[in-house]
């Protein structure tokens, strides 16, 4: 297992442009493969088994597993070779299987509980994924329980349809229908009785590759209601953009006011640079939330050139490979930050930056992983994995942020203000409760307005089995107008924190756009519980682990977005402000009196 997974990992990059063009070229009557991956309840899509280990239907003699790379291992793949006979080109009807034996009630009992959840199974053609039911269920369960009944069938003869490229000899497209036979009833038979188990090939000619198949398919799915959400995000962006503009010229305004009617104490910046409390902290989250914007970005470009790319977990793999790069990118910014700051802890600084974020993500992980290894999904990655990529990040991930924060410290300049720095506590004056800071906090949402259709359909994708479809001119707009809105409400809320005489902007500035986060996990909770159908402890822990990870991620990267931009404005305040020549001119004329 080891070998094939630091080997995946680190040609995963090199072989990335060609992930999305592998297509086997065939001969006619060629045999292709069919394998048998997993089975679980639809609706609680993470918690999966093999097939054969849970199924036992038409088991092989010898089980013969696929070699499985890490990111068919991280998508949760167990593909096992099948029983199909299925030849490139060859039609075949009413072939036999298998015959299924249920031999007793336990066996038929055990049948009727997968169908009773809507159990679908999981299957590759060639390296198509295909999914089918199980079987169908129908229950009269709003009538009195004393006359209700439970129907269950079983889908013994299934139809493999096959598209493919009579030029090129490749397999386009794979689907499994059961409409050609009546599903066998499970609910008037006594055992013991077996069932045949049959099925169908049907191969049909197109002109299409498989990416215009993919995309003739996914251009079915496309939705005007992003459009509309687009024009609503526009206007909320451009509400916030004409308030940020108002506060940046009115600051400019007062900058350039004599010195004898300005309103010296705070409107130019006194008072302003006061050092915040937990200075480490605050720059490891910015360092954090810098690794993950790259991230993120980096994933939309990855999405945008290779958008079908059909590679089951390569987007899983990508992610840590990102992760461990970018480790450079937090420790640096995280260190100089700290270094504008004033700290002088470094030790403490670069080791919270590079677990600020490790260490709960791999906590939260372990646990699921743990959890799901108990009940025997495929989710569960073998700890051999697991201490794989945990040493890749320390060896690798560690090393570069330590680089980064140690390149920060020395290249990066202390900054000092004009004025110098507050160095004495500073008593604000009472705020009125709408300057309050939970009301500050709740503008949070704005940013969450923006994308929150987007964030719906992200959603479905990841826990409904939906397929995201990647609009890229719109959902680049959205982000876009996600992080602009978050950064001119920061500007606003940040002025008005500063003109009422309050100096403690700086995790203020954070949590202005951290907020965000906060929102996408109470969306979560009214997802979980009011627009799906997840339920389980294995489904629900798997479920709200992922979501805080997700949550937090947002919190930090929005929150790194806001301050940066609050930050530049006090910047802005700070490199216009005169105050430091007024006072020189009051000590001048000050001495010339005593003189």
């Amino acid at each position: 297992m080891a070998l094939p997974v630091i080997k995946s990992l680190f040609l995963t990059l090199a072989i990335l442009p060609w992930l999305c063009v592998a297509e086997k070229r065939y001969q006619y009557g060629e045999k292709v493969d069919v394998f048998m991956n997993k089975v679980g309840p639809y609706y609680n899509p993470h918690q999966t088994y093999p097939y054969y280990e849970a199924m036992h239907v038409c088991e092989p003699k010898e089980l013969r597993y696929e070699p499985l790379s890490l990111s068919q291992v991280l998508n949760g793949d167990r593909k096992v070779k099948s029983g199909y006979d299925v030849k490139f080109g060859v039609t075949k009807k009413n072939s036999d299987l298998c015959v299924l034996n249920i031999q007793d009630d336990t066996i038929l009992k055990k049948f009727q509980n997968v169908i009773s959840e809507f159990s679908y199974y999981e299957m590759y053609v060639d390296d198509l994924r295909v999914r089918g039911f199980v079987g169908e269920y129908e229950s009269s369960r709003y009538i009195d329980p004393r006359f209700r009944t439970n129907y269950s069938d079983i889908f013994n003869d299934i139809t493999i349809n096959i598209a493919y490229n009579n030029v090129t000899s490749t397999i386009v497209s794979v689907n499994i229908t059961t409409d050609r036979h009546p599903p066998f009833d499970l609910n008037n038979e006594d055992v013991p009785f077996g069932i045949l188990i049959k099925y169908d090939v049907i191969w049909t000619k197109t002109e299409l590759t498989r990416e215009q198949a993919l995309k003739r398919d996914l251009s079915q799915r496309t939705s005007n209601v992003r459009a509309f959400s687009l024009l609503n995000s526009i206007i909320v962006a451009f509400f916030l953009t004409s308030m940020a503009v108002a506060a940046l010229l009115k600051a400019r305004r007062d900058l350039q006011l004599p010195n004898n009617e300005k309103d010296l104490p705070l409107d130019v910046g006194v008072g302003i640079y006061a050092l915040p409390r937990f200075q480490s902290l605050l720059s490891a989250l910015l360092g954090v939330g810098g690794q993950l914007i790259f991230i993120f970005v980096s994933l939309l470009i990855y999405k945008c050139i290779w958008y079908y790319d059909h590679t089951e977990g390569a987007i899983c793999i990508i992610i840590i490979l990102l992760y461990i790069v970018s480790s450079f990118i937090a420790g640096y910014v995280s260190a100089s930050y700290y270094r504008k700051m004033h700290g002088v802890k470094w030790t403490r600084n670069i080791i919270l930056s590079a677990f600020l974020f490790t260490a709960p993500t791999m906590s939260i992980w372990f646990i699921i992983n743990t959890i799901h290894w108990a009940n025997s999904t495929t989710l569960a990655l073998p700890y051999t994995t697991v201490l794989i990529i945990i040493a890749l990040w320390c060896i690798f991930g560690f090393s570069l942020n330590l680089f980064g924060g140690i390149l920060g410290k020395n290249v990066v300049k202390i900054y000092d203000p004009p004025f110098g720095i507050e160095s004495t506590p500073f008593i604000v004056p009472k705020q009125p409760w709408y300057k309050s800071t939970i009301i500050h906090l709740a503008f949070g949402g704005f940013g969450f307005s923006v994308i929150a259709i987007e964030i719906y359909f992200f959603m479905t994708s990841l826990w409904e089995r939906q397929v995201f479809v990647f609009q890229s001119w719109i959902l680049f707009a959205q982000i876009f107008l996600a992080f602009w809105v978050t950064m001119c409400m920061s500007i606003v809320l940040t002025n008005v924190q500063i003109a009422s005489k309050n100096v403690y902007w700086w995790w203020k500035s954070f949590f202005h756009g951290g907020t965000f986060g906060i929102y996408v996990m109470l969306y979560s909770l009214h997802y979980y519980f009011k627009r799906s159908n997840m339920d389980g402890f294995v489904q629900g822990v798997t479920y709200f682990g992922s979501m805080f990870l997700i949550s937090f991620a947002a919190s930090v990267m929005f929150g790194t977005i806001s301050f940066l931009a609050s930050f530049a404005f006090i910047q802005y305040r700070l490199s216009k402000s005169n105050f430091a020549e007024s006072i020189e001119l009051e000590e001048t004329k000050q001495l010339e009196s005593e003189t």
